[in-house]
């Protein structure tokens, strides 16, 4: 094990617009624990080629894509990197969090950004449906501990070999790891844009967590889709080998992306590992070790009930008065869900308390019923913007279109395996469950088209099982 002094990382990131968008959701942290410096693509697109010393707390590099249209992408991102910032210095400084390993630090940190988010898409109206991805590596001593939520990549380049750590949590990366596609066809797959996490998206989130040991000159690479999506592994590799530093590397990579067409936001960081004591590498396969969650490790804690400061946002005036309330998630509803929060009549009767305590209660109270009526009304413009925006009603015509022409086609292979079953009832039965399930999906209504497209991914990944029982 390394001392702390001994690690040296050197880095650089860019983000780029790329060809087509108007403008970037993409963005890149860049975070030392022990001196809490940082960078992000918030204040610069382009970092200059920088070294720091590894400090005792470590390290955080990130790269988050936002998704959500017009501000809502580029406001989710922002979150995701700034909350992530903030927080990740309070935990290891908190008496209770400090106990944490580093990388169940940085899975509290992004379950929190999570939360923020999600309490944000669901209250603000410009920011309905918003969302990110978040790939983060956090180093200390001489290990990386990899973090993984949507589609973006982490990636280690260990003796000119180029390994990709995380794996996207997508419908096109489940139908890889089915056998009915390949990497290949995955790259023009009319659903490689659906993924399966992000954050903001849901009240609850699995942060996926990956250990690694470090060797000498390592070097991590953080990619958007905007750059994984224009070239293979391999590519990336020979461009950093063949850059004459990580600058020119990164600038090279974007370049290449945007000759492809460069149809998407690219952001990419590269980061090498050196230090005397770090061992060389060997020829043994690169394989990072999944990190379950500590049984110590809180969930759904409230910022306040932890002497923790919430970050501060500019997104909305509520996104920083709720947190800096820590409004339980429970109280939040769902704009799909027909239902609203709780008004101030549900809460149940207190106790009889002094009069000093009753006044801090009193105080309590009318903050709530500020932040009930502000739910109420947010909730309201959410839904009328969402039910009367045309651009909108244009974009779900179109998806439950494509929809249901996928429907078309999975009941045709339905009725093809049909024919060659022999009459196995086994295989019938679940033919027929099959069979329902699409038409279960047809009577959804259009607002609820990720829904029908995640259910005919997976009866086409069901079918195409079947279809390999059949040929054997």
């Amino acid at each position: 094990m390394t001392t702390p002094s001994a690690l040296h990382l050197t880095f650089c990131a860019q983000t780029h617009i790329g060809q087509v968008r108007q403008g970037n959701e993409d963005n890149f942290l860049i975070l030392d624990l022990t001196s809490k410096s940082s960078w992000t693509g918030i204040d610069t697109e382009t970092t200059e080629m920088q070294t720091l010393q590894l400090g005792a707390r470590g390290a955080v590099f990130a790269v988050s894509d936002g998704m959500g249209g017009a501000l809502a992408g580029e406001v989710a991102s922002r979150m995701a990197v700034e909350i992530v910032s903030d927080l990740m210095p309070q935990l290891q400084t908190h008496e209770e969090y400090s106990k944490l390993t580093l990388a169940e630090q940085l899975r509290v940190a992004i379950e929190q950004s999570n939360s923020a988010i999600h309490i944000e898409s669901i209250v603000n109206a410009q920011c309905h449906g918003m969302g990110a991805t978040f790939t983060a590596v956090a180093i200390a001593n001489d290990h990386a501990c990899f973090a993984q939520v949507g589609d973006s990549r982490a990636h280690l380049i260990r003796g000119g070999r180029i390994t990709r750590i995380t794996k996207d949590q997508s419908v096109v990366q489940q139908l890889i790891d089915l056998g009915q596609i390949t990497e290949e066809e995955a790259a023009t797959h009319p659903r490689r844009n659906y993924i399966l996490q992000a954050l903001g998206a849901t009240h609850d989130i699995d942060v996926v967590i990956s250990y690694l040991p470090l060797r000498a000159n390592d070097i991590l690479l953080l990619c958007s889709d905007g750059l994984s999506g224009k070239m293979i592994n391999e590519e990336m590799a020979t461009l950093v080998a063949e850059a004459g530093d990580l600058q020119e590397a990164c600038h090279k990579l974007i370049a290449l992306a945007n000759e492809r067409g460069g149809e998407d936001n690219i952001t990419v960081l590269l980061a090498r590992v050196t230090g005397e004591h770090l061992a060389t590498p060997d020829d043994e396969p690169v394989a990072a070790e999944p990190l379950t969650r500590s049984p110590d490790t809180p969930r759904d804690f409230l910022l306040e009930d932890v002497g923790l400061s919430p970050p501060t946002q500019e997104a909305s005036h509520f996104t920083e008065h709720a947190t800096a309330n820590s409004l339980p998630l429970s109280t939040v509803a769902e704009p799909s869900s027909g239902t609203l929060p709780p008004t101030t009549t549900d809460l149940p009767e207190l106790a009889p308390v002094s009069l000093e305590a009753r006044r801090g209660l009193d105080g309590r109270k009318v903050a709530l019923f500020f932040v009930t009526v502000a739910l109420f009304l947010s909730l309201t413009a959410v839904y009328l913007n969402y039910r009367f925006t045309p651009d909108r009603g244009a974009l779900q015509e179109r998806m439950q279109k494509e929809n249901r022409e996928q429907i078309e086609r999975l009941r045709t292979r339905i009725l093809d395996v049909r024919s060659r079953t022999n009459g196995a009832t086994e295989i019938n039965d679940r033919l027929n469950q099959l069979s329902q399930r699409l038409d279960q999906a047809v009577e959804l209504p259009a607002t609820k088209y990720p829904e029908v497209g995640r259910a005919c991914s997976e009866v086409e990944a069901a079918i195409f099982q079947i279809e390999q029982t059949i040929a054997k």
